[in-house]
């Protein structure tokens, strides 16, 4: 949290620059110290702080619960007792061996997909505190913090439409688990045939961060899509409050572009829009941040989940 919620918001800043505001991540990296000092880059950071571990426990718990199902299914029972991702007794490279591939991914799929209604409202309240800038003409910003945003969202849309408009997008990006979980069981696979000295931690890790940086690679460009929609408000704000500096004038809100199309008729615009402004390149912005923080991040969460089913399982 302490490392990986500034480099999430860095990330969360470059893909959401409309303005062309950045030309890059260490310039983003200065203009926030600079303008909101350290603060900055925790900005939105008690939602995840609260709410990350009970999306972790949903994917981990639902992907073992998935292959124990299938097992059942496919009348293999037993193959899987002890859990799951990085049990002790039964690692993960050795479950991959046992298991076909598509079962693999379709697992981390649904797993993903389970997880969606805690995600999709933490991501859209972080994103949109994280894009938050501090305002020159000292307006006060468009959401006191991330309660004020889920209160005046929820009564002015409702929780399906406020806090839950997303839900479909954020289904489809939670999908892309089946490349997580996928590449984690190959990689731990191989490195431990590769390595068979080697420490079953050091493996999780490997493993967990390769597979957090494919993962990152996966869904960047949905991300960056759902990043734009889930802050326009907020974008919107802030830019009429810098053309107000300007002119030297005070304010009032603007019909905003795609509040209208709540789903995918207005990811598909949208994406249509990054396209013809920036190419393939606007899909990926915030790649950097994305891959140093998603590597450690996701290892340590493997290392961790072995870690809690070892004290459980005594």
């Amino acid at each position: 949290m302490a490392v990986g919620h500034p480099l999430d918001t860095i990330k969360t800043r470059l893909q959401t620059d409309a303005q062309g505001r950045f030309r890059g991540t260490l310039e983003c990296i200065r203009y926030t110290a600079r303008s909101e000092g350290l603060l900055g880059f925790y900005k939105g950071g008690s939602i995840p702080l609260l709410f990350r571990g009970v999306s972790a426990s949903i994917i981990f718990g639902t992907y073992a619960l998935a292959n124990e199902q299938l097992n059942t299914l496919l009348g293999r029972p037993g193959r899987d007792q002890g859990a799951g991702v990085g049990s002790a007794q039964d690692e993960c490279a050795q479950a991959a061996g046992d298991k076909a591939w598509w079962q693999i991914l379709a697992c981390g799929a649904v797993a993903g997909c389970a997880a969606a209604p805690v995600v999709c409202p933490q991501d859209q309240i972080k994103c949109c505190m994280q894009v938050q800038y501090r305002l020159l003409n000292g307006q006060p910003p468009l959401y006191s913090g991330p309660l004020d945003y889920a209160i005046k969202e929820t009564k002015k849309h409702g929780i399906r439409r406020g806090l839950y408009r997303f839900l479909p997008i954020t289904m489809l990006e939670m999908s892309c688990f089946a490349v997580w979980f996928g590449v984690y069981e190959a990689c731990s696979k191989t490195l431990k045939h590769t390595f068979p000295t080697l420490n079953s931690d050091l493996i999780s890790f490997w493993a967990g961060g390769c597979s957090g940086t494919a993962l990152g690679l996966t869904i960047l460009p949905i991300e960056t899509v759902k990043g734009y929609l889930m802050t326009e408000t907020v974008r919107v704000y802030q830019t009429q409050q810098e053309h107000l500096v300007a002119k030297g004038t005070t304010t009032a809100h603007s019909k905003l572009k795609w509040t209208s199309a709540r789903n995918f008729p207005a990811f598909i615009g949208c994406a249509r829009s990054i396209w013809q402004s920036h190419g393939w390149k606007g899909f990926y912005r915030g790649l950097l941040p994305m891959t140093i923080r998603g590597f450690p991040v996701s290892g340590a969460m493997f290392v961790s989940h072995k870690f809690a089913l070892n004290i459980l399982e005594g």
